[in-house]
């Protein structure tokens, strides 16, 4: 199951480029066209749809990649319980912290 993860999220990855080069090569196409209308539709999309859809999926894609590159998940690190001879509770769990736990 982690590699299926693994792998969709490569897919999720490369899925989110792909999106961005094809909107941004469909308006520089379009704003080079002859016809006024091709060329206003171009620039509408290359400035305001383009950071749109690119904004929208960097944290997506950034999500990803810190999945994959990860080498512990909180899963994988246990949980402890909150007996009478459990230690502290420990810190939350992030991707962005320290991946290494004693």
């Amino acid at each position: 199951m982690k590699a299926i993860k693994k792998y969709m999220g490569i897919v999720w990855i490369l899925m989110g480029v792909l999106v961005a080069y094809n909107r941004i090569t469909d308006s520089l196409i379009k704003i080079g066209s002859d016809k006024l209308e091709d060329r206003v539709f171009g620039w509408v999309v290359l400035l305001v749809l383009v950071p749109i859809v690119v904004g929208g999926s960097l944290p997506s894609v950034a999500m990803h990649w810190l999945a994959i590159t990860t080498k512990n998940s909180c899963r994988e690190q246990g949980a402890r319980g909150m007996g009478r001879n459990s230690s502290p509770p420990r810190a939350p769990c992030s991707p962005l912290t320290s991946t290494h736990r004693t």
